[in-house]
């Protein structure tokens, strides 16, 4: 899932996605409201109500040619796709949204080790604000809050991973955001000897 700052932008990472990969129209799907002044091009890609049931649908079966989902603020609040494993926000976001919205990859699924949240705008600033308004309970379920620490363990086992998928097939990396598996590995080794520089915020 991906998580835009506004509808515009929505429709240019849609573009710009299918612009690299065109043979993804299947695979990658806007879900965002619709309004009378939208350019007549946006209404084939938004649809109606029925069709944003329709993929709704689609995106809760994990067999679906659906696997990429552009949002804005629909579908970040009571929708729960368990396979669903990682958010990418481009949107800035706090308190109740945010937990709401984070929550999104948080389902348990089979073989699913937990929810990836790919930051670009830096909230885990705003994260830790809102983990405070938890309570002892809520905080001593959820585990280790120190971002830094789990980040970095985290970002070590995917680079390693990415980087040895990158190395050793033909094709290019087909990553689509610039936090791709070459970079991650490259963050690694930039950075495994002093845990202090790691970037947990963006």
């Amino acid at each position: 899932m991906i998580v835009a700052y506004s509808r515009p932008i929505a429709m240019k990472i849609h573009k710009r996605i299918l612009e690299l990969r065109p043979e993804w129209t299947e695979k990658v799907k806007v879900v965002m409201t619709s309004g009378n002044k939208d350019p007549e091009e946006w209404a084939d890609i938004i649809g109606g109500k029925a069709y944003k049931k329709e993929l709704a649908k689609k995106f809760k079966d994990e067999n679906d040619t659906m696997k990429i989902a552009i949002v804005v603020d629909m579908w970040l609040t009571g929708f729960d796709v368990p396979s669903l494993a990682t958010m990418y926000v481009y949107k800035p976001m706090k308190d109740h949204n945010l937990m709401q919205a984070i929550a999104r990859v948080n389902r348990v699924f089979p073989e699913k080790a937990g929810g990836l949240i790919v930051d670009y705008v830096g909230i885990a600033a705003a994260l830790k604000d809102a983990m405070k308004r938890y309570t002892k309970r809520d905080q001593s379920n959820y585990g280790n809050n120190d971002i830094k620490d789990r980040a970095y363990s985290e970002v070590k086992d995917a680079s390693y991973r990415a980087h040895r998928i990158s190395a050793h097939t033909p094709s290019p990396c087909v990553c689509l955001t610039p936090l791709c598996c070459r970079t991650l590995y490259h963050l690694y080794k930039r950075t495994h000897s002093d845990r202090r520089n790691l970037p947990v915020s963006q």
